[in-house]
């Protein structure tokens, strides 16, 4: 009987409470592994990482020594492996732990599930005018759907088995029958979350809201008053708060979102930021509080971007996300994705976002996507159709060169609207052609450097 003992000395502390403990498993001599059919080998930063396209896992080795162990293991037993291994022996115990621990033989995988969500813009409207608003929100637009035909939606969409809707605006405020939508959704079985910049809210609108909602998000894009009202305008810093504070008293979960100003002085306020987000976070430790921080810029009302702009500004507030959180805070949604043995074979491109007017969107970043659809003109069923088909087209593996990728579960393609200009030029359920995109030698590196760092973290 062979004991194999993984210690995950090496696991961040933010990943796992169990970094100093051993735990011990005994694994039959007979035992013949059955790894998954196809499997590629990576060799990377002097490890060797094998990848299960098919299943998307993996497991990383330090030496040829390992790779050799692991070669017999497909072909051998337990024992017979370890008799004709000629290599010092820690190197193949270190091989099994990898191989236990990962769950390196598991094959009942399943892809993500993004299906259920809507995005419901309830007006154009808004009490500000940030430079930076992607909606170009401010006015109301024309011919704005009434409450019945919102109630219609919601109730057509929690038949064909919606489970969440996301309200947002414009300013949602903004509408006088917000808490008759958000009740009526509630009331139909859907979760319900909202977008806010969180200016207008009294407390007892809050109070009367608050027991219909799963989750709302504020707006503050500023440490203080000065850098809030670069973009959200005067007064309106310490009101968020406030709003932040009441919405927690009363058991809501309260995110707030924060994108920083972009100019040449941005990056020397990154310990400001992570400052301003860790006093945030201490106070509010008790409750269901959490921050996110904007890293990818979209062209707004008043600002265009390069894009050697926008790297330079995902640079930026990834800094400010890592001295906030952490150094390994950027791969804590990765790990816990891949902590479910998924297959990440599309981002949420194909899911609904309704316009205030009724037109119909595949995805959140409406401003950048044409449309022909609205619900006024077009039927509920047929509006899925599209919906289903737009899945379909924007699913990893009608992409190029994404489908031929060992990597194409893992990665998942990346965002549809920002790296396949095919979906920025024609609908979605229009596209004849495989969608294509440009993927370097360094972005795939990256991958594997992701994958090698979140390893340990994602033992079983």
């Amino acid at each position: 009987m062979l004991y194999v003992a993984k210690r995950l000395t090496q696991a961040p502390k933010v990943f796992c409470n169990i970094s100093n403990m051993e735990k011990r498993k005994s694994i039959s001599p007979l035992k013949v592994y059955s790894f998954p059919e196809q499997l590629h080998i990576e060799s990377i930063l002097g490890l060797y990482v094998i990848v299960s396209p098919l299943t998307a896992n993996w497991i990383v080795l330090e030496n040829e020594e390992q790779i050799d162990f692991f070669k017999l293991l497909q072909t051998n037993n337990l024992e017979t492996a370890l008799k004709s291994f000629k290599g010092n022996q820690k190197n193949a115990h270190a091989v099994v732990i990898q191989i236990e621990a990962k769950q390196f033989e598991k094959k009942d995988v399943r892809p993500a599930n993004y299906s259920g969500v809507m995005q419901f813009h309830l007006t154009n409207a808004c009490n500000m005018s940030c430079p930076h608003c992607y909606m170009y929100a401010g006015k109301k637009k024309e011919k704005e759907l009434t409450t019945e035909e919102i109630y219609k939606v919601i109730d057509l969409f929690k038949e064909s088995g919606g489970e969440q809707i996301t309200f947002t605006g414009g300013e949602v405020c903004m509408r006088t029958d917000l808490l008759d939508i958000i009740k009526h959704t509630h009331s139909s079985g859907l979760n319900v979350e909202v977008l806010t910049n969180g200016t207008l809210w009294k407390e007892e609108d809050i109070k009367a809201v608050s027991p219909y909602l799963s989750r709302v998000q504020i707006s503050i894009d500023g440490i203080n008053e000065e850098e809030n009202s670069k973009i959200r305008g005067k007064d309106n810093f310490e009101k968020a708060l406030n709003t932040v504070d009441t919405f927690l008293s009363y058991g809501v979960p309260t995110d707030i979102g924060i994108t920083p100003w972009f100019d040449k002085t941005l990056k020397n306020k990154i310990q400001g930021y992570a400052t301003f987000g860790k006093e945030l976070i201490e106070k509010y430790k008790d409750k269901p509080f959490g921050i996110r921080f904007t890293t990818s810029l979209l062209d707004g009302r008043e600002i265009k971007f390069s894009s050697q702009e926008k790297q330079e500004y995902e640079t930026i507030t990834e800094s400010i996300y890592k001295y906030c959180m952490g150094e390994d805070v950027l791969d804590l949604a990765f790990i816990d994705f891949h902590t479910h043995f998924l297959l990440e074979n599309n981002c949420e491109f194909g899911n609904l976002t309704i316009e205030s007017n009724g037109n119909v969107y595949f995805c959140p970043s409406l401003s950048m996507l044409p449309t022909s659809l609205n619900i006024r003109r077009n039927s509920f069923e047929e509006i899925l159709s599209f919906s289903k088909e737009a899945s379909r087209i924007s699913c990893v593996d009608n992409l190029i060169p994404c489908r031929n990728c060992d990597l194409r579960y893992i990665c998942g393609g990346g965002c549809r609207i920002q790296y396949f200009k095919d979906f920025q030029q024609e609908e979605a359920f229009k596209i004849v052609n495989h969608p294509r995109r440009k993927c370097t030698a360094e972005y795939k590196q990256s991958i594997y450097k992701q994958m090698i760092r979140t390893n340990e973290a994602l033992f079983q």
